[in-house]
């Protein structure tokens, strides 16, 4: 009997629950893509799964920001599809798939601990980092020849699941970890990788006595610079995109643009002019509608042509920045502004070292998130979000009335 209750207690509902919710932002490679509606991920069935059993067990609560934000993105996006005449697959695709996810993780934050969920996500980091650099000289698990990405998707996928993972390893000094991490980073060969170390050490350097610290703010930064300008992968990327950035004036792409350029700089020309023509924005999940309209305007280098690829991130706009300007205007950039001047702010406010930890780590991976990688709803991003959030300074939400009665499960 006592052997049952101790198999009980070690395979409890929560204990799965609180593992398999980080072990899920790490899924993201586990999926079957290109189908019509939407691709099919192991992530999905994990988050089935994983909302039945906690609402079986502890109910769900909606909090009243959460709330407040869904209610404006319904009623924005359906005022702008009936004005547009939009399909609205596209926006009840992106409606229901944030809400599932981030009505999900806001609960698992709330009831499991934070630290508990934080070092479960360090642990997993750093196996899956291991698992990936030990078969790579071998090239089975990963997508593109000689960059590593493990079990994701892609190398940039890889990098931003373990953006705030190196930041805590580097903060806290615990170079070993933050060593593996840094292989991972430099075989992905990734410009999202380098950009993201970049800012760690900016952030890594900086004080508020400047002075005191000059040469410790100076040097690490002349380090990765220097690196940065010998980098050949790093440096044809961004000579092809300040080159092309001509396209905004003569829309034209150069025939020898590099495809990353290309798919992040046409993103860039249908956001910010749709922007101009609709400052108010034209709902959730349009963005696609607009890339066909103003796609039209450009004239496209020839292996898009040959090689299919003129619509490549014509969903998401490979920005989470650009996306959100296009779909929601104004009211997205100002959600943006306030989200800098939080992550910004954060740095220079002394609370709690370990959260502070945590929450510029987090940030850190926003940063990248803007520049690169438009979905609205991936794997880590909610789980992310609410970290960010419970980890800021004064920032505090009310639980009182809630189902799961406020309390942390060890």
């Amino acid at each position: 009997m006592m052997l049952l209750k101790n198999i009980k207690t070690k395979f409890s509902v929560a204990k799965y629950i609180e593992f398999s919710s980080v072990l899920m932002i790490f899924l993201q490679g586990f999926s079957i893509k290109g189908l019509h509606v939407i691709d099919i991920k192991l992530f999905y069935f994990f988050l089935i799964i994983n909302s039945l059993l906690l609402y079986t067990k502890y109910g769900f609560r909606l909090n009243k920001y959460i709330f407040l934000i869904f209610t404006f993105l319904s009623i924005h996006g359906i005022i702008n599809y009936i004005i547009y005449d939009f399909p609205w697959g596209n926006l009840i695709k992106q409606i229901v798939g944030i809400f599932i996810v981030i009505v999900y993780y806001y609960n698992v934050i709330v009831l499991f601990d934070l630290k508990n969920l934080f070092n479960i996500y360090l642990k997993l980091a750093v196996i899956f980092c291991v698992i990936a650099l030990i078969f790579y000289p071998t090239g089975i698990l990963d997508k593109e020849l000689e960059r590593l990405d493990g079990l994701m998707s892609e190398p940039s996928k890889f990098i931003v699941v373990n953006i705030p993972a190196l930041y805590y390893f580097l903060k806290k000094r615990k170079y070993l970890n933050a060593f593996v991490l840094l292989v991972g980073f430099f075989l992905a060969k990734s410009s999202s990788g380098y950009l993201a170390i970049l800012i760690m050490f900016l952030f890594l350097s900086i004080r508020k006595s400047t002075i005191k610290y000059l040469g410790l703010t100076i040097i690490p930064i002349f380090i990765i610079a220097l690196f940065l300008k010998n980098n050949e992968f790093y440096q044809d990327r961004l000579e092809a995109l300040k080159e092309n950035f001509e396209i905004f004036q003569t829309k034209t792409f150069k025939n020898d643009t590099n495809i990353s350029s290309f798919v992040l700089l046409k993103s860039a020309y249908v956001s910010i002019n749709n922007f101009k023509d609709h400052p108010l924005g034209t709902g959730i999940g349009s963005f696609s509608e607009q890339h066909d309209k103003y796609i039209k305007l450009l004239s496209m280098p020839r292996y898009t042509v040959v090689y299919d690829i003129e619509n490549f991130n014509r969903e998401d706009a490979n920005s989470l920045f650009l996306r959100t300007l296009s779909d929601l205007g104004i009211f997205g950039l100002g959600f943006i502004i306030l989200f800098l001047f939080l992550g910004f702010t954060t740095y220079f406010v002394n609370y709690d070292l370990e959260k502070k930890t945590i929450a510029i780590g987090v940030f850190i991976y926003f940063l990248i998130k803007l520049l690169r990688m438009g979905h609205y709803f991936p794997e880590e991003q909610y789980f992310f979000l609410f970290l960010f959030i419970f980890t800021l300074p004064k920032i505090k939400f009310n639980l009182s009335s809630s189902s799961i009665n406020n309390k942390c499960i060890n």
